[in-house]
């Protein structure tokens, strides 16, 4: 079976209608696509610091914790029970999976993909580094 870009989206659409599942699939989707979108989507549980910027598109998902004076680019998608600390910035179509911790003053460029559980940390190994830069090997 062929399906095209339309389809999957209108297939997903029907099967999860009415969800936050869906809105945050479809966000994501849609900014993999290069279709940019101007909506919004903060969950009800989800709890935000002061001084947060939220780009164009942005999804949050539930009980997720943002702390203050983070930078969050368009159409990036931060997944259900995620921890961003501090003076974090993330680029523009970024993918935060579930359960994702990002400590104080990491730095995610665009289209940096992040899978559950992933902890990102300032020091590693003994030394302690200014700031954690992560890029995305697409281009």
């Amino acid at each position: 079976m062929c399906v095209d870009h339309d389809d999957l989206a209108e297939i997903y659409q029907a099967s999860h209608q009415g969800t936050q599942s869906q809105t945050c699939f479809l966000i994501a989707y849609n900014a993999f696509q290069g279709k940019v979108t101007t909506e919004l989507f903060v969950h009800p549980s989800a709890a935000i610091g002061n001084g947060v910027v939220l780009g164009k598109g942005v999804c949050i998902g539930a009980h997720v914790s943002i702390e203050d004076n983070v930078v969050i680019g368009d159409n990036t998608t931060i997944e259900s029970g995620c921890v961003i600390k501090k003076n974090c910035k993330l680029g523009e179509y970024c993918q935060v999976h579930p359960n994702v911790v990002l400590y104080e003053n990491t730095i995610l460029k665009n289209k940096v993909i992040l899978h559950a559980g992933v902890i990102v940390v300032q020091m590693a190994f003994g030394y302690l580094r200014d700031q954690a830069v992560f890029t995305s090997f697409r281009s």
